[in-house]
This record gives C-alpha cells, structure tokens and sequence, in this order.
C-alpha cells in the first residue's frame, strides 16, 4: 500500500501591536490521495488500528455515518483538514474591544488574542479594533463608544468599576464583559451581558462535600475577591474561625494559633502561591484537615508543581472551564493562551462565540448559555491528584420542590489565576475579582 502525504499549505497570520490583521488566509492542511484503489470499512478500521492514520483520512470521504466516521472528524479537526471551520462566514464582521491594560496588565494580550484566534477560525474577512483605554472613566468609555457605529459587537474584560461604568454609558451593540459577573454592580443597560465566573456556584457545590458537617474554617487574605469568597462560604456553612494570611509568606505562628485546623474542613480562598506556602506550612507542623476546598482560584498547574502531594492529599477544587472545539483549544495554546486552566481566556471566547453565532446564525463551539444576563456555567470537582488534576464525583446538589420529593444530580464527566477584582490583577495566572 502507497504511503500518502500530507501536504500542507503554509500562511501566516501576522499583526502587530496595533492589531492590524495580515490580509493572507489561515493555513489549511490538505490529503493528496496517490491510492487509487478503495476499501471497505473492515479494511478502513483496520488502517486506523495500524495507525496509517493518513491513508484512513483519504480513503474514507465516503462515510456516511458509524464509528469510523465519528474517528475520521476527530481526526480531521486534530489535523486542520479540509475546511477551514465548521461554520464558516463569509461576510465581513466588526470587533471592539475595550482594554484598560495598564490595569489589567497580560490580559490585555491574552484576551485580544483570544478573540483574534476565534475570528481567525470562524470569519472568512473581519476586522478587530482594540481601544487600549488609559482609564475606565465613564467620560473614556463614552468618547470609544461613540465611534462605534458601523461594528457588529463589543467585548470588554474591564473590573468592577469599569463594568459599571459600561453600563453607564448604555453601548448600542451587543457588549459582552468576561471578567465580571452581573451581581458585583447594578446595570440597566440592555445590551450588556456578563461572562464573570459564579464562585457564588462553586462554594454551594463544594459545600455538599461536608456531609459530617465538620467545623469550617476559611482561610482568606485581605483581597476584594477573598472576602467575596468568604462571603459566600457563610451562605452555606457557619464558619467557625477566619484565619486572616499576612502580607509576608511565613505562617507558622499562625497555623500554631489554630491547632483545629486538624479534622476541620478549610476554605483556601486565597491565590495559588499564598495557598502553596500554607498548605507546605500546614503540612511541616503535622495538621491534617479533613478536607480542603478550593474554587477555580487554585484551578491551575501551579498548585500542582508548588506543593506536594501530601499537602493537597485532601484538596477538593472547582472549575468551571468547559469544552470547546478541539481544533481551537489547540491554535490558542500554541498562541500561548491558555483555556484549559486561564478562565478570562474561556470565558472570552465563550461570549464572543455566542454573539458572533447569535449574528451570523452559524454553530457555536462552545455550549454555555445565558441565564438572566450571566453566563450560565457547570461545575465540575477536581482531586489534586499526583501528577494532575482528577475528576471528582458531584455530589446530589439541589434538592427539588416537596412537591417532587427527588434529589437530581449533575451529570458531567469532565476531564489559573486570580480574579480580577478592583484595579489591578494581581496574579499571573487569573483575575483577581470577577
């Protein structure tokens, strides 16, 4: 049997700092079939088990449906074959962006990449404008506005104040904010909705984890997004102590202080390198808590690379990254933007997919809907494992109406950073406080 080629034709997708985009189409890959013989699908599933995973691709067009055809797509979206997107727009299609980047530092670039590398996959011409905002002042938000007449959406990972001030100045687009959630302000403004992780959500799942009820302890620095956090965590449990980290990262007096942090159960709501120091300082003075419960705040590699397995043995952490087309997920981490564990990033291409299929009246790659205004996300549990993140079975999470008499539970086998919260992003790895 001839071996067949892949031949890939090369572009390049080129913009400077001004986000002026290269006029050259995205590369696409494809089969050239030297074969002129065909196969039956015995002989096509036994090409794939030998791994002749090109000669598969070229011989196997005809599929209609089965297995087979279900590999072959896969295949095809791991390899860029074929078409460039499932979906594809021809007509053009306008992009804002508004970025104070003074303010929220790396994700300025992260999160314009993001929705660059989503255009590049779904539009066949657009433009992207990014407005580096000095400030975000009302009177700032409204001088941009007010020249976007001719765009079709608005995306904007602004803070708190920011968001507010959005919805101040009332934008006559879709406007989509991914770094907020619509309960951290008031708006009226009909056309903004909100794409902000709901910790709201994340606590009142890991809180059904306490099933003995035992005592709680919360673990918080002085942050807007800790206390928020904490917040939360007293909504659903009675908290029996507060421990407060201090500014520098030496805690043993303070863990010495609380000899119950053993058999209790701990709310580390604090950033990944704080949560690193305490759990190692918790370890070296022998406390072994009953559980640990972190949200998408320690959602990230770090944890797994700054401590040891013994010190999150019992760690228990919520995320709420979904899935997006393979293809995608893959063009944004060789762009070196993350949407496995870097949530402003999922959460940017969450809204701009939304909008952009709500537009152009294609497929979305992504599948949270709205409720209200927000974003509506899973959740899913995740064990701090060896060497990386282990699903983590729900627990039966809200019960129905009397009426019903059932408990439901959530049915989702899934497989980093701060919040942004007030002016700046303090961690690299997230926001710190939507």
């Amino acid at each position: 049997m001839k071996r067949l080629l892949s031949l890939t034709a090369l572009a390049s997708l080129i913009f400077a700092k001004s986000y002026l985009i290269s006029p050259i189409p995205l590369p696409r890959n494809h089969i050239v079939d030297l074969d002129t013989s065909s196969y039956s699908q015995r002989e096509l599933a036994d090409m794939l088990q030998k791994g002749w995973v090109f000669t598969f691709l070229a011989k196997s067009s005809h599929l209609e449906e089965g297995d087979l055809l279900k590999a072959r797509r896969e295949l095809m979206a791991k390899f860029h074959i074929g078409q460039r997107a499932h979906g594809i727009v021809t007509g053009s299609f306008r992009v804002a962006m508004l970025i104070p980047s003074n303010i929220i530092g790396h994700y300025a670039q992260s999160t314009s990449e993001s929705v660059l590398t989503y255009l590049g996959r779904r539009a066949e011409t657009f433009t992207l404008r990014v407005f580096d905002m000095p400030d975000e002042n009302t009177s700032t938000i409204q001088n941009i506005l007010a020249e976007l007449g001719n765009f079709d959406i608005l995306i904007a990972p602004l803070t708190e104040k920011g968001a507010q001030n959005l919805c101040e100045a009332k934008p006559s687009i879709p406007s989509y904010v991914p770094t907020v959630r619509s309960e951290q302000i008031e708006c009226n403004a009909s056309d903004v909705t909100f794409g902000g992780i709901d910790y709201r959500k994340q606590i009142e799942t890991l809180a059904h984890l306490n099933e003995e009820k035992q005592p709680v302890i919360t673990v918080s620095d002085r942050s807007p997004l800790s206390m928020r956090l904490d917040t939360f965590v007293a909504e659903t449990d009675e908290i029996e102590e507060n421990i407060i980290l201090p500014q520098r990262s030496y805690y043993r007096d303070l863990i010495l202080q609380h000899d119950d942090l053993n058999q209790s159960v701990i709310y580390l709501n604090t950033p990944v390198l704080k949560s690193s120091l305490f759990l190692s300082q918790m370890t070296l003075e022998k406390m072994e808590p009953k559980l640990i419960l972190s949200t998408q705040l320690n959602y990230t590699p770090r944890l797994l690379t700054l401590t040891q397995f013994r010190d999150r043995e019992h760690m228990v952490v919520a995320d709420s990254i979904g899935e997006m087309e393979p293809t995608m997920d893959e063009t944004l981490s060789m762009m070196g933007d993350d949407a496995r564990f870097n949530w402003v990033n999922y959460t940017t291409v969450v809204g701009v997919d939304r909008l952009f299929a709500q537009s152009n009246g294609t497929d979305r790659i992504t599948t949270e809907e709205l409720q209200g205004i927000d974003v509506n996300y899973d959740v899913h549990l995740y064990d701090a494992g060896l060497y990386r993140f282990i699903t983590h079975p729900l627990p039966a999470l809200m019960e129905e109406p009397e009426m019903e008499q059932e408990i439901p539970s959530f049915d989702h086998n899934a497989t980093e950073d701060h919040d942004m919260q007030g002016d700046r992003f303090d961690e690299p790895s997230v926001y710190d406080s939507p």
